[in-house]
């Protein structure tokens, strides 16, 4: 599988996926925080729930670029919970504390129902900035 892994790299692929692999992950998972993987489960696999997990990009002229998570207010302003940012310029994952300093072009990982994350969208994407796309 290594070797099939390489390959298919070297042929350009930027994410190679086994299903063996996930399916072993999501075994393994579901010993181990049986609850947690349930939880997902639901959210993710099955339509029509309330809860989704979503990401969304921070534009350039968004009124959070610049403020702390705390001073963005972004759970009362839209409801979604703020459980990740993928900072494009580093490529990592930052789990947030209250004084994490949002930028434009960081992809906010949140859950939310589909009211919730439309309000994010219109917080994280102007109407103008909307509009250029």
């Amino acid at each position: 599988q290594a070797a099939n892994v390489r390959k298919l790299r070297r042929a350009g692929a930027n994410r190679v996926v086994s299903p063996y692999e996930i399916g072993g992950q999501h075994m393994a998972n579901i010993e181990i925080r049986p609850h947690v993987t349930d939880f997902f489960d639901v959210v993710t696999l099955r339509g029509g729930e309330e809860i989704w997990v979503e990401e969304q990009k921070i534009g350039p002229d968004s009124p959070l670029v610049g403020y702390s998570v705390v001073e963005s207010d972004i759970r009362r302003q839209t409801g979604v919970t703020l459980v990740a940012i993928y900072r494009q310029e580093s490529g990592t994952n930052i789990v947030p504390d209250s004084e994490t300093k949002l930028a434009a072009g960081d992809q906010l990982i949140v859950l939310g129902t589909r009211d919730q994350l439309a309000s994010l969208v219109k917080l994280t994407q102007p109407p103008d900035e909307l509009a250029s796309e």
